[in-house]
């Protein structure tokens, strides 16, 4: 089957090539490459971690209060998908690890993730199932797919606990942009018991993941405050929010902040979806200018869903080991993909009931230029809404 892989040598990364197709009983999806040296690194990773394995076993039975593994799942089934769309993320233009780390070490990740299929979200038919897994051959689905294993394939081994039912009045151009960043946005507000009139400010309201954040917020009866760019005004005061704020035409965000605030009182939660490690983001500072206010813009949780190499290994340890080193009152957020079938199945409610509606910034083929095109668009950060592969043609 043809799939899109990282590759260091090829033009922007990606090349487009033939890999076995997977089955209904493969295991995880191996490299293509075959050179020694990484063949024996891969083998010292996976001993370190079946060591660590052990290790935390030990420290769960004297410590019951740390988390089990993650993503164990008990009696994991498995459906074989032929894919139609993947939707594009930043994480995919990044290497999977390159938002997480220094930029000198992107050669390293690059290294990391050579001849790993490229993609995340998907939506696709069932064309093999086994019996009791909920799901049968013909069943159009929507999910995503374990880092490393890639959804921008013609064919993906996906497992039940990621995926659910493509929602009935979407395409699968549509279906595919929503897993990702709804999951995202629903098990971050879910996690910090967002309610009903509460105030959320959204920052990067117009992007992939924001404008997904502004529906939620909405869906769950919250006062919504946006901040985007002015040449998309119009389209996040469609998603619903009550308030609109513009950082290129402000002559101090801060100030408009303070102006909402004095009438609609302090924000219960803050939803940044644009600062990152990247040094452009230190411009805003964001955090920093919210988080230190005076009087009090924030009362509760600071949700980034990108930071700086610290948080990102404060976020592993928080994941992996229980362990919370985050300063009071703010978070990196890092979505949890095991287990993930029954928020999907709440997305496709929203979805059918008109509540969650997506925008497509750009459909592109499934051919190395498109996805080299996918994502160079992607890492301008001005794409309004999602960019789809369109891996089956639905004209």
């Amino acid at each position: 089957m043809k799939a899109a892989l990282y590759s260091k040598n090829s033009t922007d990364g990606i090349r487009l090539a033939t890999v076995p197709r997977p089955t209904l009983s493969s295991t995880v999806y191996d490299s293509t490459s075959t050179t020694i040296v990484r063949f024996v690194l891969f083998k010292i990773i996976n001993s370190v971690f079946v060591c660590i394995g052990y290790l935390m076993c030990l420290l769960r039975w004297l410590i019951p209060s740390i988390p089990g593994p993650y993503g164990e799942v008990a009696d994991r089934q498995w459906v074989l998908c032929r894919v139609h769309c993947g939707g594009v993320n930043p994480v995919d233009a990044k290497f999977l690890y390159g938002d997480k780390l220094p930029h000198f070490c992107l050669p390293l990740v690059k290294w990391f993730v050579e001849d790993r299929i490229c993609g995340i979200d998907f939506s696709g038919v069932v064309i093999e199932a086994p019996s009791g897994c909920g799901y049968t051959a013909g069943d159009a689905v929507f999910g995503t797919i374990p880092p490393f294993c890639g959804s921008f394939a013609e064919y993906v081994r996906a497992p039940t606990d990621f995926i659910s039912h493509k929602p009935k009045n979407m395409s699968f151009a549509e279906a595919c942009t929503i897993p990702l960043a709804g999951l995202t946005v629903l098990q971050a507000f879910e996690d910090n018991n967002l309610t009903d009139g509460q105030h959320v400010l959204v920052l990067g309201a117009s992007g992939g993941t924001g404008y997904c954040a502004v529906q939620i917020a909405k869906i769950k009866k919250a006062r919504v405050t946006a901040v985007a760019g002015s040449r998309n005004a119009e389209f996040v005061k469609n998603l619903g929010a009550d308030e609109v704020l513009f950082y290129d035409y402000s002559v101090d965000i801060l100030k408009d902040l303070h102006a909402a605030r004095s009438i609609y009182g302090p924000f219960n939660l803050v939803f940044d979806s644009v600062s990152s490690h990247d040094p452009q983001d230190s411009n805003f500072a964001y955090e920093t200018r919210i988080r230190n206010s005076k009087p009090k813009l924030l009362t509760g949780m600071y949700i980034l869903i990108g930071g700086v190499v610290t948080d990102w290994i404060l976020a592993h340890m928080k994941r992996f080991f229980g362990i919370d080193c985050f300063t009071k009152g703010r978070q990196l957020f890092w979505v949890r993909f095991p287990n993930s079938a029954k928020r999907l199945e709440l997305l496709r409610q929203f979805c059918e009931a008109n509540q969650l509606k997506v925008t497509i910034a750009n459909r592109l083929p499934f051919t190395e230029d498109g996805i080299r095109e996918a994502f160079r668009l992607q890492m301008t950060r001005r794409t309004v809404g999602k960019i789809v592969i369109e891996i089956v043609s639905e004209k």
